[in-house]
């Protein structure tokens, strides 16, 4: 053996060989790891979000029915049957004649 070959020591791994691969495999390790933190998060987030989107599609189709109701007492209280009781019970004149005014055509307003 020569011994330029027995400097070169091919037999075994160099340390700074063994500690650069010892460095890449725990960054490696740790970025799977907080692969894994993240995408828990997210999924976390993702079936929370669904709950309350759920919760809102509820208070919704409560809402359109307090909505309907509504409406039709609206148009309950708005029926002409209604507003004449409404009006009887006001004790009201009935109107004989109107006399509208008629506007004066040389008539102009100034300023003082």
């Amino acid at each position: 053996m020569s011994p330029y070959a027995k400097n070169l020591n091919l037999d075994q791994p160099s340390t700074s060989f063994l500690r650069k691969t010892s460095i890449l495999n725990i960054i490696l390790l740790i970025s799977i790891f907080i692969t894994f933190i993240v995408y828990f998060i997210e999924i976390n987030q993702i079936t929370t979000f669904s709950f309350k989107l759920k919760e809102l599609e509820k208070q919704k189709e409560e809402l359109e029915k307090i909505n309907k109701t509504l409406k039709l007492e609206k148009i309950e209280l708005e029926s002409l049957n209604n507003i004449q009781t409404e009006l009887s019970s006001l004790n009201l004149v009935k109107i004989e004649k109107l006399d509208y005014l008629r506007p004066m055509a040389n008539v102009a307003l100034t300023r003082k």
